[in-house]
This record gives structure tokens, sequence and C-alpha cells, in this order.
């Protein structure tokens, strides 16, 4: 039921729950720019200086991997209040340490440690979103949060790669303190006797069923977040290879992906009524193949963020593909850890980044890296529409 509140703090609650994306994008987006930075930085340190700059990031979704259940766990003993509280002031503390910490084990682990806390403060505006409002203002509040997690991303990366060319790759994670804001309202704002409900998870460890039945969604999720969030460690690798060490030149061609994928994601509902359920996922796959597949062959920054710009769009017709499957598969009971779980998947493949491009990038060379990802989405693409068209008894509503 919608909280009683007067208008004003029940916009600022909405403002603090629109936050949990913001943060989660602040993770990967403010490092991705200063990749090549960090590699040269390392370089000597650590025996593939970079293979640990992709580290920088990733080690972040590890740490998300296992963020969401723990902050659940948690936020069900002592409130969701309190570990929201504690979860921001994690992620600021591990967030800005990477300005004053040289040592490469104590960076990675405060990596860690704030992918966890991001991912915990992420769970909390879910579980009070959900707990707070109903009806058409809850579908509002959550169909917003990934959307401002976009803006958050493309505005993070050029103001990143700014950032880092004027004052150095360290200066970048002073920018985590632009959480403190929301932290601040949320101390005054939120409800301080909310707490997460453990009947909902006592009934879902009763339906494993119901999470076999959508297993195919979670493996889909895990090797397609893969391609999804491979532009921002990719894409400045590409650019270093090609002689473009620039982070700012680095945060507009990664922005480019982002823009047209948050443009592209507005567009989903559109797209999924014209070419199907099924459809709008295989297309979306096609057109994110293609254009890491075209990536492959560029080398002038402009025809590259052209051909990542391509790519955005075929990411944005499948980014809300998942989660939106999920809601409309699982019973209500199992839902929210059903999603909690498809986090988890999206967090894995992003981990598993630079342990699947790294070998391909050594072996062959980044160009050829990212056309082997490209043509292996257009054929498994392919393989679906075919699939589909020679066997019209399948649910096409499942894909």
């Amino acid at each position: 039921m919608d909280i009683q509140l007067g208008g004003t703090r029940k916009a600022a609650i909405v403002l603090v729950l629109l936050s949990g994306s913001p943060m989660l994008a602040l993770c990967f987006t403010l490092i991705s720019p200063v990749i090549p930075l960090i590699a040269i930085a390392f370089d000597g340190q650590v025996e593939d200086s970079t293979l640990f700059a992709q580290t920088v990031i990733t080690y972040a979704a590890t740490g998300m991997m296992v963020g969401g259940p723990i902050g659940g766990w948690l936020a069900s003993q002592i409130g969701t209040k309190t570990v929201l509280l504690g979860s921001f002031i994690t992620f600021l503390i591990a967030g800005t340490a990477g300005f004053w910490i040289t040592d490469p084990f104590l960076l990675l682990s405060s990596r860690v440690l704030l992918g966890a806390a991001a991912c915990s403060l992420q769970t909390c505006c879910f579980a009070f979103t959900g707990d707070l409002f109903s009806g058409v203002l809850r579908i509002r509040i959550l169909s917003l949060q990934p959307a401002m997690g976009a803006i958050v991303a493309i505005l993070s990366i050029l103001l990143a790669g700014e950032v880092a060319s004027a004052h150095g790759w360290q200066a970048v994670f002073i920018l985590y303190l632009l959480g403190i804001p929301s932290l601040i309202l949320a101390v005054f704002v939120l409800p301080s006797t909310h707490s997460v409900s453990t009947e909902e998870d006592d009934s879902a460890n009763k339906n494993i069923g119901q999470y076999l039945k959508v297993w195919y969604i979670f493996v889909l999720m895990a090797g397609v977040s893969i391609l999804l969030n491979m532009p921002s460690i990719q894409l400045p690798l590409k650019l270093a290879a090609d002689g473009i060490l620039d982070p700012a030149i680095n945060s507009r061609v990664v922005a480019a992906f982002s823009i047209t994928l948050s443009l592209a994601a507005i567009g989903y509902n559109e797209a999924r009524n014209y070419l199907g359920t099924h459809g709008v996922f295989l297309f979306g796959l096609v057109i994110l193949g293609a254009g890491y597949t075209l990536i492959g062959f560029t080398s002038a920054p402009l025809m590259t963020a052209a051909a990542a710009a391509l790519a955005g769009i075929g990411g944005g017709l499948i980014n809300p593909h998942f989660s939106i499957l999920m809601i409309e598969r699982t019973p209500e009971a199992i839902r929210t850890s059903a999603l909690g779980f498809l986090m988890a998947c999206f967090f894995f493949g992003e981990f598993m980044i630079p342990y699947t491009a790294n070998p391909l990038r050594l072996a062959f060379g980044i160009d050829t890296m990212l056309q082997i990802f490209g043509g292996v989405a257009v054929v498994a693409a392919t393989i679906g529409f075919l699939w589909i068209q020679f066997k019209p008894t399948i649910d096409t509503q499942r894909y």
C-alpha cells in the first residue's frame, strides 16, 4: 500500500530509491575511461597490468554477486533503513579508497567491498519500493531506476574522462563522494521501522520447482551480460591499441554506446509489440553482434564511436528483456528472490569478461577478439531465428 505521507517527503523518498542504480553504475563507469592509465601505472607491479586494469572494474562485480543476498538477509534482521545507510557509508569509503591506495591487493579488495555495498544498497531500494508503494507508482519507480542508472552512466563516463585528463587517473575515485547528498536525504526521509519480511523467503524455499522453470533466463542472462558489459572494459583497450590514450576520448566513445542503449531501452515496449517477445531479443542480439564486429574493423575514434552506438541499440533492446521476462514468468512468492538471483547472474557475466576476452585478445589481438564475440552473437541469433521459423509449435513468448 502506498505510504501515507505528504507529497514533498514522498518525492524525497523516491529520489533516494532512484539512487541505487546510479551507484551501481558508478562502480564501473568512473573507472572505464582510465583503464589504460591504470595498466600503465601498475606495469611492473603485477604480472599482466592490462588484465589487472580490467579486474579493477570486474572485482566490483564479484562483490555484487554476494552483496545483494547478504544485504537482503541483514535487512530482515536489523531493518532495511539501517542496512541502506550502512551500505551507503561503506560505498563512499570503499569508493574513495582508490584515491590513496597504491597496493594492487588493497585496491582490488576495496573494489570488492564497493561492489557488495552498491548491490546491497540497490537491494534495499528494491525492498523499500516494493513495500512502500503499489500500483502504477511502484511500476514507474521501478522503470525509472535503470533509466537513472543509464543517465548517470553517460554523465559519469564523460566527467571521469575530463577529471582524469586534468588531474590523473586516481582523481576519479573522489567522484564517489557524489553519493553524499542521497545519503543525507535518506537519513531524514526514509521510515526507520521498515524491515524486509521473511515470509516471502520462506515461501520461496518451498518452491524450488518454480526456479527450475525459469532456469534458461538465468543462463541466458549470465551469457548475454558478457556482451552487454563489454564496452566499458574493452573499448578503452581497443582505443589504446589504436594509439588513443586520452581518457576524454575514451569516455566519449564509451558514452556513444550508453546513449544509444538508453534510447533503445526506452523504446523496448514498442519494439517488443512489433517484433514479438522472442523477436526483440534476437534482433537486439544481431545488432549488438554487428556493432562489435564493426568495432573490430575500425581504427579512427569517430568510426569506433559510430560502431559502438550501433551496438548500443542492440544492447538497449536486450537490457530490460530478462528482468521483464523474470517478472512475467515467476509467481509473486519467489519474484523478488528470483530477481536477486538474476542480478547475481548479470554480475557473474561482468566478472567473467577478462577471463573470456583476455585469452582471445592475447592470442589474436583485440580487433579479432571483438569480431569473434560479434560473430558468435550474430550466429546465435540466426540459429534462434531459424529454430523459431522451423519449429512453429514452440512457445514463442518464452524467449
